[in-house]
């Protein structure tokens, strides 16, 4: 058989949607699938679209005949926003081009504006915290678990919000919905967190990870805002995803926690709004390990954080009443 290859995968990272002047790395799995080994001399090798400042020509190690292996390249995004291809072709040692072509394919968006990155959130999982820390790296906002389902209590809780308080952070609080009786759920977050009116209120609402038949429902997610406003006047926000949000709200329904601000967890260069909402408020753009960097804050290590859809002024004036809208 003469040389050829097929690919396994074809993986850009961070993500496909990027922002300019940003560091990629584009790997494609490639596996030799003639009867010959592939020897010293086959190269990757650019045809058109653009190389986004990797080398044209990239050497490939020797390959026996049903051996895999990965082509990386590193790349910078290029500054025009709109669709981008890049296409590649393999090369035997005489320069004969063989297989199929090779392509990296990126959207370019613009890097928003009046975004302020600081703001964090913490549970018991986050170990050796310093707040004080944090703060001198640029954190002006922490989001602390404070309860979860019927009766759980987040161990960490009173220490992170003391910490919080003691270094003058805004402070917010935020319960993990599970299945069961929202209303109950809503009056032991309120007990748990003991908010004031500076302090920010949130629905965890996402899958139960361990025990998905124990989510939070669309029904009950919406009873327990009802419930939060009635008892304190103020709506919390609502900490979803979009593939969570729109599995138990699929497109064209309606409901009223679009009266509560957004905060989307989208670990993607640009944040992917779940259908109810036009936009989002804060976007939880890293896990600490996917997403964006920074992956990490200093004080606190890998963490989960978040971004204002504001600057740091705006962002103090909407903390404590994010939203004045009845239900």
């Amino acid at each position: 058989m003469m040389d050829n290859f097929k690919i396994l995968a074809n993986t850009t990272l961070p993500q496909s949607v990027v922002r300019p002047g940003e560091t990629i790395t584009q790997t494609w799995r490639i596996q030799n699938i003639s009867d010959e080994p592939w020897k010293s001399g086959y190269y990757l090798s650019y045809i058109s679209g653009g190389t986004w400042d990797a080398p044209q020509r990239v050497e490939l190690p020797p390959l026996r005949s049903g051996e895999e292996a990965d082509i990386t390249l590193t790349m910078i995004v290029p500054a025009a926003i709109g669709a981008h291809r890049s296409h590649w072709r393999i090369r035997n040692h005489i320069g004969h081009p063989f297989g199929p072509g090779l392509v990296a394919a990126i959207t370019v968006q613009p890097i928003p504006d009046n975004i302020f990155n600081g703001i964090i959130d913490l549970s018991s999982t986050n170990r050796s915290v310093n707040l004080a820390v944090a703060k001198q790296a640029g954190i002006a906002a922490v989001i602390i678990k404070a309860s979860q389902g019927l009766t759980r209590v987040d161990s960490s809780f009173a220490a992170f919000r003391e910490q919080a308080g003691a270094s003058n952070l805004l402070q917010g609080a935020y319960h993990f919905g599970t299945a069961g009786d929202p209303l109950e759920q809503a009056d032991h977050f309120l007990a748990a967190s003991d908010p004031d009116e500076n302090t920010l209120l949130a629905l965890d609402l996402e899958s139960n990870t361990f025990h998905p038949n124990q989510s939070m429902s669309l029904f009950e997610a919406e009873t327990f805002v009802r419930r939060i406003f009635e008892r304190i006047g103020r709506l919390p926000v609502i900490y979803t995803s979009a593939e969570y949000l729109n599995h138990i709200a699929p497109p064209g329904t309606i409901s009223q926690l679009n009266r509560c601000s957004l905060w989307v967890a989208s670990y993607t260069n640009a944040p992917v709004v779940p259908h109810l909402w036009a936009t989002w408020v804060l976007w939880q753009f890293t896990d600490g390990r996917s997403g964006p960097q920074p992956h990490e804050t200093s004080g606190v290590g890998r963490s989960n954080r978040s971004a204002f859809n504001g600057d740091l002024g705006t962002l103090k004036s909407w903390w404590s009443a994010p939203d004045k809208a009845t239900i």
